[in-house]
């Protein structure tokens, strides 16, 4: 091994910490890309290969309740690969312990169970069939209500009552997220509880082999949409169809969709506040480095070394710090995917992700991590290539002050307060460049998490103030439409209150670009119980006929405009609507009309399928416990309640933005620790002058820690509008994919991330600290420049 081999290994030795730095702030920006990254990818496939592995349908027919025996013939349907049907019947499920969960009773041949739609079992059996006694029950309902196999239940529908003995407790790949409600497109843990009985049961009570739901499974290669339109088509010249529901649009893989889309929104900021962050800090230890070896480099270049030799050598610690830092990063990775996939999972009540580091995503991350490598070590290795043999008779370090830091410094001299502040501010205007980037870096760092903060804080808050802004305090959803002189039975109920009918059911909107799926709410415009977020257009007006408000997003997907008309078809029957408006739906994919113009069309004349329970202003809450005892209410939903799911999920979410922010800051010490040793190792010789004329370890260390305070409260300042900024920009690209969000920060949003940062940012100036009062004073006279 050569002498300048051995030269550069002692060296690299000697900046070990150094490098370990370097290579924590790279892992830490290649965990961020694999894992984070991974993590949604992994989410979304484990949603997939549990519908695949459990032959979910690829096609569900919501129809009106029908005897199966007057089905059309689907069997020469081109493609399909199968054909099942089934009756799904809502309900509630009284449980002990005061619990009312909605339900929802799913009746097949035992053996469909097996088949399409399969359950997978976790505990017990499967209810067999002519077993009429028997249900198994969903995971997320046997989860939160603690029900287990060999409990009792009692499904109640309607004026029935149906007892039962929960015989196993499966998952199924259509309620992988449990659906909170239908006024609230939140999931919600224990919401919902599914059962699953054979079809024997219903047929012997109804006195028909009633069904409501029917499932396709078809061919590879089949042109789906083609597919889609033909089943519509064959089974509208017998039965009624509601709702044509591919297996993309179920609610699992839709609220997944729209949810884990604002983490993709996010996600980019943070990966490129990283790069800059982690690049600027490795260029400034690098050439840190290199401006402390320039003596050394010149002797070895007098010696006779090649500038290739020393280039080839002096690059040793590159190959060292991308093994490190694959390592680590790896580790980061690994720790960030778990931290967000396994808490997200939990917050909206998935199964257990499988989650793995994604190829591609590792593959980026590396990428990243090269070039942070290649430009922040690149770029101090190019000055190996300037330096001449006569650099080794010249002083290194020495403080030559640009015209600007003398006239920076100048503006200072009337400046008061005591020595340690004045020396502080003097000394970083005379390093005004190192300055201002370890400021921008650090404030970048800092402002970012603000901004997650402030975003995540303003999506919960506008989705809490939609619902506050409405009218109703409670939801009412029945199992079956009621008739209007029915309504008499829920003012008897809870009296004192108004009750407004709405009716809610599905069809498809036809437009000249396309066939959609829409959720149509009909009620009374004259009542204007909802507060909509309309973004053109205007609201529904009383004495409007064939009137429509649309969801912008599917307006702006299909090239909808207010004044146009498009096309409603449902139950084999054609309508014409004029859209007069469009509004930022949090649901997916929603139209409200008159409830006139809904019932025609979903023939529910004289008929609701929910109702709103408007209160009077200032008079004291309602009690509507009564309503359960009312035989065809389902669920009754206050405010409170849909509020509770948002802040449930929220809290869960929140986890994984407390995760970001710990990082943030630890990348902004990490930064203000090379900014300050590159800095306080240039004025080493001042401070050694200050030691020999009488000032003590402490009171230099003092005028060191003011250095890195000062900077750290000029990056909080920076941070706050920076924060903002960026929490607008965030919300304003997550309201291109969900709904319109408003910025609305609160001081905790700011405190819970300066607060940190502020304590624990001046901490960076200890390594510096201790180097300056471990190293003799007497040393700086030795030094060609000091003082």
């Amino acid at each position: 091994m050569s002498s300048l081999s051995r030269h550069v290994l002692r060296s690299t030795w000697s900046i070990r910490w150094r490098l370990l730095v370097i290579a924590t702030i790279c892992a830490a920006t290649f965990g961020v890309v694999a894992g984070a990254y991974s993590s949604i990818k992994s989410l979304f496939d484990t949603v997939e290969s549990i519908q695949v592995a459990s032959s979910m349908a690829d096609l569900e027919l919501i129809i009106s309740i029908e005897d199966a025996n007057n089905l059309p013939d689907f069997s020469d349907l081109p493609g399909l690969a199968s054909f099942h049907q089934r009756l799904m019947t809502p309900g509630l499920l009284p449980l002990t312990g005061g619990a009312k969960p909605a339900a929802l009773l799913v009746s097949a041949k035992a053996a469909d169970f097996s088949q399409i739609n399969r359950l997978t079992l976790l505990q017990g059996r499967l209810p067999k069939a002519g077993e009429q006694g028997s249900v198994a029950i969903e995971r997320n309902c046997a989860k939160y209500h603690r029900l287990a196999p060999g409990d009792t239940v009692t499904y109640k529908a309607g004026a029935a009552s149906y007892p039962f003995e929960v015989v196993g407790v499966v998952q199924s790949p259509e309620y992988l997220v449990a659906p909170f409600n239908a006024a609230a497109y939140v999931p919600g843990n224990g919401s919902l509880c599914v059962l699953y009985a054979d079809i024997g049961l219903m047929q012997e009570r109804l006195g028909f082999a009633a069904l409501n739901s029917l499932l396709f499974q078809v061919q590879a290669g089949t042109d789906s949409e083609r597919f889609r339109q033909e089943a519509i088509n064959r089974a509208q010249t017998r039965v009624a169809v509601d709702y044509a529901l591919p297996r993309q649009e179920q609610f699992s893989q839709k609220f997944l969709e729209l949810n884990l889309n604002t983490f993709k929104i996010f996600l980019p900021t943070v990966v490129a506040i990283f790069l800059l962050s982690a690049t600027l800090v490795v260029f400034f230890l690098m050439l840190q480095w290199v401006r402390e070896e320039q003596a050394l480099i010149a002797m070895f270049l007098t010696l006779g070394y090649a500038r290739r030799q020393v280039l080839f050598a002096y690059s040793l610690p590159v190959w060292l710090l991308l093994a490190v830092a694959l390592l680590m990063g790896l580790g980061f990775a690994v720790m960030n995917m778990n931290a967000f996939g396994l808490n997200y999972a939990d917050s909206v009540g998935m199964p257990p992700p499988e989650l793995l580091l994604k190829p591609r995503y590792l593959l980026a991350a590396l990428v990243a991590l090269l070039l942070i490598i290649l430009v922040g070590i690149g770029l101090p290795l190019r000055s190996v290539l300037q330096i001449t043999p006569m650099d080794a008779l010249r002083e290194q370090g020495s403080s030559r002050e640009s015209p600007l830091a003398l006239k920076l410094v100048g503006m200072t001299r009337g400046l008061g307060g005591p020595f340690w502040f004045r020396y502080a501010v003097r000394s970083l205007l005379r390093n005004w460049r190192i300055s201002a980037i370890t400021t921008v870096a650090m404030a970048a760092s800092v402002g970012i998490t603000i901004a997650f903060y402030v975003s995540m804080t303003s999506i919960v808050q506008t989705s809490i103030n939609n619902v506050q802004h409405d009218r109703w305090s409670q939801v009412v959803v029945l199992d079956a439409p009621w008739w209007d002189e029915d309504m008499e039975k829920l003012s008897q109920a809870v009296p004192g209150g108004r009750w407004l009918p709405f009716v809610r059911g599905g069809l498809q909107l036809r437009s000249a670009s396309g066939l959609d799926n829409v959720l149509l709410l009909g009620f009374d415009p004259s009542e204007q119980v909802r507060t909509l977020r309309i973004t053109d257009g205007r609201l529904l007006r009383e004495g409007d006929q064939e009137a429509l408000i649309l969801d912008s997003k599917l307006a702006e997907k299909r090239h909808i405009k207010v004044g146009d008309t498009v096309g409603l078809r449902t139950r084999a029957q054609d309508y014409q609507a004029t859209v007069v408006g469009l509004f930022s739906a949090s649901t997916p994919g929603e139209a409200l009309v008159p409830i006139g113009f809904a019932q025609t069309m979903l023939e529910r004349q004289n008929q609701f399928t929910g109702v709103w329970l408007v209160e009077e202003p200032n008079t004291p809450p309602l009690d509507v416990s009564p309503l359960y005892q009312v035989p065809g209410v389902v669920t009754v939903t206050s405010k409170q309640e849909i509020i509770r799911a948002i802040l449930q999920m929220s809290e869960h979410i929140y986890v994984i933005v407390h995760i970001s922010a710990m990082t943030s800051i630890f990348v902004a010490i990490l930064f203000a620790i090379t900014s300050m040793s590159f800095a306080i190792t240039g004025r080493s010789g001042e401070y050694g002058i200050l030691r020999i004329l009488g000032f003590r370890g402490a009171s230099v260390g003092s005028l060191i820690y003011a250095e890195t305070l000062i900077l750290a409260f000029a990056a909080a300042l920076l941070a706050v509008p920076l924060g903002f900024a960026l929490a607008s920009v965030l919300n304003q690209r997550l309201g291109s994919v969900w709904f319109e969000i408003d910025t609305l920060p609160t001081l905790w949003d700011y405190l819970r991330v300066l607060v940190p940062a502020l304590l624990f940012i001046p901490l960076a100036a200890l390594p510096a600290v201790r180097k300056v009062l471990r190293s003799e004073p007497v040393d700086t006279l030795k030094m060609r420049n000091f003082g």
